[in-house]
């Protein structure tokens, strides 16, 4: 309840007062759930993106070890 009360007094407010920030809102939401929608179908990281990043891991490891030794 309470988290609608300032959307309520102040946002929407100001989106009737002016229909282009209404327009952009409804966009904005239309593009959130777009991404909510891609995100959810997207493939995971393939073998041999995980490859890639176990040899990146493996170099930072090396690269925090050696500054350690100076």
């Amino acid at each position: 309840m309470f988290g609608l009360m300032p959307f309520k007094l102040l946002i929407l407010i100001a989106l009737l007062k002016n229909p282009i920030y209404l327009i952009g809102y409804i966009i904005c939401l239309v593009c959130v759930l777009e991404m909510v929608i891609c995100l959810k179908y997207i493939s995971k990281r393939t073998k041999y993106g995980n490859e890639i990043l176990g040899k990146l891991r493996g170099f930072k490891n090396i690269l925090e070890t050696l500054e350690k030794i100076n």
